[in-house]
């Protein structure tokens, strides 16, 4: 574009907000990286070792070093961190002690029953969000309106725990129209 003989640059107005999301995606890689660490030291620093809590108190001492050996735990801190991140990058999060199968595996399970859930508030949140919202926008300052606030504000403020618990007793014991524990019929 040009002004009288001179050319007039516009501004990037898109490089402002690209350097705040990238400064904030590697501020929360940064935030992640030393929470890990910090969670891996406290457990390589527990008393006890993680043998004995893989073991059980009664092992011998032959099968407490077979764990140690098998899981690297005499290495230095440092080396077993950068196996765990270099295992994490690979998307291999190993196997679950309690299942004794793969995390991949424990976790395919349950997102089979997860995600239709997660799926179905999602959408039931967002249509009737939205067809709320719409309410009170058109009935602004009436009753619905106030009504809507007010719901919101003590749906934001209330614990998760306590809108699950609540929601259970209704749906699945009151009502009877979803199980209470597992996935089956209500």
């Amino acid at each position: 574009m040009t002004l009288k003989g001179r050319e007039r640059v516009r501004p990037n107005r898109a490089g402002p907000a690209l350097r705040f999301l990238g400064g904030r995606f590697l501020g929360g890689v940064a935030v992640l990286l030393v929470v890990s660490f910090v969670l891996f030291a406290l457990v390589y620093a527990a008393p006890g070792g993680a043998e004995q809590a893989l073991a059980g108190p009664y092992a011998s001492a032959e099968q407490r070093q077979a764990i140690r050996e098998a899981h690297r735990l005499d290495d230095p801190l440092a080396a077993q961190y950068g196996q765990y991140l270099q295992s994490l990058a690979a998307l291999d999060f190993g196997d679950s002690f309690l299942m004794r199968e793969p995390v991949t595996v424990s976790v395919q399970r349950a997102a089979v029953v997860t995600l239709p859930l997660l799926l179905g508030a999602w959408g039931l949140a967002l249509i009737g969000g939205i067809a709320l919202g719409l309410l009170a926008a058109i009935r602004r300052g009436g009753a619905v309106d106030r009504w809507v606030s007010s719901t919101v504000v003590i749906g934001a403020s209330t614990p998760m725990f306590a809108t699950a618990i609540l929601l259970t007793w209704l749906f699945g014991v009151r009502l009877g129209w979803f199980p209470t524990v597992g996935s089956g019929e209500g």
